[in-house]
């Protein structure tokens, strides 16, 4: 064949490898067409691209002769052995180090020494001149590390856990902590990268900026790495525009600005690939050794990575068996090798051997196998090969952490070049470097494949195959720039390597424009690396003064905080115990408060009316945390009593003095403030330190007399009155009046109780604040069933977690509710862990369980006035969290206000709480068949995975219309199928209308049906006989949206996923309204996957991100909300009414159908893992028709099936 047709068919190939990668990106193909047009790319081009010449045979290695070699293996297999026998009994023994660093160095010394004669190296000969070389090689590696170091104090926002974690072991380092090879930090990681973190501490500064700056820095060094083994197999030209679209990767750019250790496992892949080809094409013992211990450094690395050595071992094998001659001549190198891997894996290793538990933990938490066990077949391991090799191309990783939700992993020019790369490897793959390109791609493909179901596709555990892929690229790159070569010499050249150069640049601002302009301001990658503890970590660390710090529970312990704040100094907020503050040590006083804690501010302005109160927010106006600063002085105004003195004994008109007095302990025989006779009023608030006996005395020359929230407990008509009686712990509506008839004699108030030997009641059990009766008693006891002894009781403000016993524990809050009108009324909890309410004796909610963040509700009608009121709450390990809200009649979802609370009009509690309430019943447990409220049986299924009518392939979306007949979205074949009631085939349409994704699917009250089109981001209307009547919600900024619902109205509700966001269109159209705007807190999504609409207009939105399913009014007032299952944000949850007023969601990686009721108590649940009759791969879309019926979509088992109600 002529160069030239070589030329053209080469061209050919890549022309319409870019048309198919278009088309995938954009979703104006289905991956099928995308497959088809690739296939027919690589046919061009394999056709038309010259073949590579053969290596030539090499000599065997060179034979070691010199003694020295011998001496130096020796000692370094020696030193070796010593240090693994010193590590055994200690890691941090500094002789174990040195003689771990000195066999590393004599091997490598021993491997360079055998080489004094080596044989001739058989690189690619240069093309470009080394000046230049250098130069445009030195230009790459600056821009890469330019656009790798950018901001790295901005983008990414904040510091997610992980992140910070890595940066506190790298403190600790510099710290003196003793060195161990691997800490469970993160799950359990090897500690290198943390080590290389804490150097560039000492050399930088410790900050979030300079952990950046160390995943930047070994970026950069990998793009530079990458150029010198693409230069050794495809010859400097080619390898410069590689490596400088490597340097331009968003894939590759993302991870170098992240603080995972997993940026590491590129370059150890490079340096040990690069050594191990290059060693067996020039036979050096040095390149073998090299490589071997380029592996055992990459094991110190991310967990990933131990996929590699058996790369390497299974490319030897099959090398083996293609290049007998070459794994004969080379094996003794191979062997050096593998003993370097072995000297450098040394404390590593055995750290493995001897807790091969933590060592593996983390390996065997996220194996898919468990999924695969769960369901009873191997559906979860295709569904995951399906999306690892699609993620490339078509539908990236939907973590926010890693990349811009979905969006592929490669750009267009990329994504082209490296299947064209593959066919000329697969095609060719005798060749050395393709076989290992073989075995590479299949050991980092499984990572990906056989990890946890719900995380695929995931680019964190196949970021190893980032340098194969740009290997393939740029083995494409190398056959089009010799094509044109052969076909067209002299200005030809210059001509093309312009073109290639203009296209490396292109991709490069292409994918620093995706990351900087698209992806690093997403806000749902702007909230994924904590942005509240973060700011919450740059608040405290740019402090200028030195206060007491309270910080709210929720933000506690997290590493972001004590990273950024360098471990400040703080105690964890407790409402009962620290507002007002008892223990003032002279210091301003600074609480951080999460934003939920806006509900407390009015108590706080109560208490300390002139403190500082500051709202943070991040860029897009969401609440980050509230902080409020108290001066000392107003933390001291705060303590003591008012007093107001008149100058008659009566105590009428406007007092002469008022003034805050410490105590109520005076001697005026001398000086009294006011000629007697007078009278004094004091006013304030007595705080019991615990709950117990209190015996008051009064002491005056005149009467006198003091009342404890509202009581009369002493008087006296001139001397001495006492009495006593119980109180709780806490704050005391404290009133006590004289009538000063004579000058001389003690004036006091004593007290003798709990902490409290007698005498003058002391400044700091006295505060000047007006106490109300409101609140509730709260009994707090060990263990988890209210039962015992309390060990604290106490009036509290607030329903809280309050940390005053050590977990377990639990807490029983008593006392009455005031209902301000008659009416139905919706009680909820958000516990962590469980809780219920009872009023009047009546359980109204039900969240018990040991269980993470939950919301339930419950409803009952009240009549006007006050109710019995009993929460309970109980805290086994972990996290904690107790909210009381409710909905009164006409009213918003609020947390229970403290002024709806009372302790009981102003009587003391009893010594011991009223008889216990009702027990309270067991959480209901799932199981199948369905049980309590609803019941179903299975009633029929239809489909087969295919493409002829009645066939699906990975149907998605169901609707159901009113006459009974059922629409599905049959999303692979790019259509929608309509059934009659019974199953039957009546219609397949949606060709004319272009259909990318048919995902969800609706029917609107007039019959006609939309149809969510998630790749070309709007809806597709159809007519009620199927005809296409056009495209809505074009141009009105969707990105990948999953969901929809229509109202009663006809009004559309969309789940824009991508866009973190729950849309209301009207018929037409027009965008109504943004009902759930991006967020973490109530009425707020993240990746939203469906919505359902109630027949009173009221709104359910379901969120996989936040495991969250929210109520909202039709306004989108948050109403309530309740965790969910895990699952990924495209297999995601969808939601459907019952006739029965149930809600029914799909939750796929159950393997079930749930049903709950008004209030999210989960009522019932039917399904199992498997392909049966009623069982489930992966349930998704779900809808109920008019009699009852449920209809369920099955992906995985290509299938929708039908249950009836019993």
């Amino acid at each position: 064949m002529s160069p030239m047709k070589r030329l053209v068919l080469v061209l050919g190939g890549l022309a319409l490898a870019v048309v198919a990668q278009r088309g995938l990106a954009s979703k104006a193909f289905t991956p099928l067409d995308g497959v088809l047009l690739y296939a027919a790319a690589s046919a061009l081009f394999l056709w038309g691209a010259p073949p590579r010449p053969q290596e030539e045979g090499g000599s065997p290695l060179p034979r070691v002769r010199d003694r020295r070699v011998w001496a130096l293996a020796g000692a370094g297999l020696a030193c070796g052995i010593a240090a693994g026998s010193l590590f055994w009994r200690n890691w941090a023994d500094p002789l174990a180090l040195a003689l771990w660093v000195g066999s590393v160095l004599l091997f490598g010394g021993a491997a360079f020494l055998a080489d004094q004669e080596p044989g001739p190296r058989r690189a690619p000969p240069r093309e470009v001149p080394r000046r230049w070389e250098w130069l445009l090689l030195a230009c790459i590696v600056l821009l890469a590390f330019a656009v790798r170091a950018w901001r790295v104090d901005l983008y990414p926002n904040g510091c997610q856990s992980d992140e910070c974690n890595n940066g506190m072991d790298a403190l600790w380092w510099l710290q003196g902590m003793p060195y161990t090879p691997f800490r469970l930090t993160n799950e359990g990681q090897a500690t290198l990268f943390t080590y290389i973190i804490a150097l560039f501490f000492r050399l930088f500064g410790a900050s979030v900026a300079t952990m950046r700056l160390a995943s930047a820095v070994v970026g950069a060094v990998t793009v530079g790495a990458f150029y010198f083994m693409a230069r050794d197999l495809y010859g400097d030209r080619a390898a410069l525009l590689g490596t400088a679209l490597l340097a331009g990767s968003r894939w590759h750019l993302t991870f170098s600005r992240i603080v995972y250790e997993a940026i590491l496992t590129p370059l150890c892949e490079v340096l040990a690939f690069w050594f191990l080809l290059r060693g067996l094409r020039d036979r050096r013992w040095r390149d073998l050794v090299l490589a071997g211990m380029a592996l055992g450094l990459g094991l110190h690395t991310y967990t990933a990575f131990r996929a590699v050595p058996l790369v390497v071992l299974g490319f030897l094998v099959a090398l083996a068996l293609v290049e007998r001659p070459t794994v004969r001549q080379t094996w003794p190198g191979l062997l050096a090798g593998a003993a370097g891997m072995l000297l450098v894996l040394n404390p590593l290793g055995l750290y493995a051997v001897r807790y091969p538990q933590q060592f593996m933990g983390r390996t065997i938490h996220i194996s898919v196998f468990h999924e695969v066990q769960a369901v009873g077949n191997w559906s979860p391991v295709w569904s995951n090969l399906r999306k690892t090799l699609g993620m490339f191309h078509y539908q990236g990783d939907p973590a926010s952490l890693h990349n811009l939700p979905g969006a592929p992993m490669l750009d267009v020019w990329v994504g082209a070049l490296v299947v064209l790369g593959v066919a000329y490897a697969l095609w060719h793959w005798r060749r050395r470097e393709h076989l290992l390109y073989l075995f590479w791609a299949a050991g980092v493909l499984a990572l990906g494949v056989l990890s946890a179901a719900h995380e695929a596709p995931t680019s964190r555990r196949t970021i190893g195959l980032i340098p194969l892929l740009y290997l393939l690229a740029t083995l494409a790159l190398e056959r089009v720039w010799q094509a044109f070569r052969a076909a067209w010499r002299g200005r030809g050249e210059a001509v093309l390597t312009s073109f290639l150069a203009t296209l490396a640049v292109a991709s490069g601002v292409g994918n620093a424009y995706t990351y900087f302009a698209k992806q690093a301001v997403h806000p749902a990658v702007w909230a994924a690396y904590s942005p509240n503890e973060s700011a919450v970590g740059r608040y405290l660390a740019g402090l200028q003064r030195e206060p007491r710090i309270f910080l709210a529970q929720e933000f506690q312990r997290h590493s972001a905080i004590h990273f950024i704040a360098r471990d400040p100094e703080y105690e964890v907020f407790n409402l009962a115990q620290h507002l007002p503050l008892r223990d003032p040590d002279g210091r301003d006083v600074l609480y951080i408060l999460d934003p939920v804690g806006e509900k407390a501010l009015p108590l706080f302005q109560r208490f300390y009316p002139q403190a500082q109160v500051e709202f943070h927010r991040d860029r897009y106006g969401y609440p980050l945390f509230i902080s409020i600063w108290v001066p000392a002085e107003q933390v001291t105004a705060s303590q003591g009593v008012t007093g107001r003195y008149f100058a008659s004994p009566e105590g009428e008109g406007e007092p002469v003095l008022v003034r805050r007095d410490a105590q109520i302990a005076f001697d005026w025989t001398e000086e009294p403030p006011l000629k007697p006779p007078f009278s004094v009023q004091w006013e304030g608030a007595f705080l019991a330190s615990e709950y117990g006996d209190y015996t008051f005395e009064v002491r005056a020359p005149g009467s006198m007399a003091l009342r404890i929230d509202g009581l009369e407990v002493a008087r006296t008509e001139g001397g001495i009155g006492a009495g006593h009686l119980q109180l709780a712990g806490g704050f005391h509506d404290l009133e006590v009046t004289a009538v000063i008839t004579e000058a001389g004699g003690p004036v006091h108030v004593a007290v003798r109780g709990p902490g409290l030997p007698g005498g003058p009641v002391p400044t700091s059990h006295l505060y000047n604040l007006k106490v109300p009766p409101n609140g509730l008693i709260g009994y707090y006891r060990r263990g988890t069933g209210w039962d015992g002894p309390p060990q604290a009781i106490q009036v509290d403000w607030f329903i809280f977690p309050n940390d005053i016993l050590p977990a377990p524990f639990s807490i029983e809050w008593r006392g009455k509710i005031r209902a301000p009108v008659t009416g139905l009324y919706t009680f909820g909890t958000n516990s962590d862990d469980g809780s219920y309410v009872y009023i009047d004796g009546q359980l109204v909610v039900d969240n018990g369980g040991s269980h993470g963040s939950q919301y339930r509700e419950g409803q009952i009608v009240l009549e006007e006035g006050f109710h019995d009121l009993v929460v309970q709450y109980f805290q086994e390990i972990g996290s904690r969290e107790m909210e009381l809200w409710w909905v009164p009649p006409g009213g918003p979802r609020e947390i229970v206000p403290l002024e709806a609370l009372w302790t009981g009009f102003g009587e003391a509690p009893a010594a011991a709480p009223p008889a216990a309430a009702p027990a309270a019943p067991a959480p209901p447990t799932p199981s199948a068949p369905a049980v309590g409220a609803l019941e179903v049986a299975f009633d029929r299924a239809w489909g087969s995975q295919g493409a002829e009518p009645g066939q699906f392939q990975d149907p998605r979306g169901v609707a159901v219309d009113a006459a009974g007949n059922v629409y599905v979205a049959d999303t692979g074949n790019r259509r929608v199928q309509k059934f009659a009631p019974d199953g039957a085939l009546l219609q397949v349409f949606g060709e004319d209308a272009d259909l990318k994704e048919p995902f969800d699917l609706a029917v609107a009250p007039d019959g006609h049906l939309y149809v969510l089109d998630p790749q070309s981001d709007n809806v597709a209307l159809f007519g009620p006989d199927g005809e296409y009547l056009g495209r809505l919600a074009v141009g009105i900024g969707l990105f990948r949206p999953r969901g929809l619902a229509v109202d009663a109205a006809g009004n559309l509700y969309i789940a824009d996923t991508g866009g973190s966001r729950v849309l209301k269109l009207a018929p037409t159209g027009q965008v109504l309204a943004e009902v759930c705007p991006a967020g973490d807190g109530a009425g707020r999504v993240r990746q939203p996957t469906d919505v359902a609409v109630a027949s009173d207009g009221s709104l359910y939105v379901v969120d996989p991100s936040l495991r969250l399913l929210q109520r909202l009014d039709a306004q989108g007032r948050y109403l309530g909300g309740w965790t969910i299952p895990a699952a990924n944000t495209f297999d995601g949850p969808h939601l459907a009414f019952h006739p029965s007023g149930l809600l029914l969601m799909t939750e796929p990686e159950g393997h079930q159908v749930q049903a709950y009721d008004a209030g999210g108590r989960l009522v019932a649940a039917w399904g199992g893992a498997g392909s049966g009759p009623g069982q489930f791969a992966k349930p998704i879309g779900i809808a109920v028709g008019p009699g009852g019926e449920v209809l369920v979509t099955d992906p995985l088992n290509h299938r929708v099936q039908q249950f009836l109600p019993k």
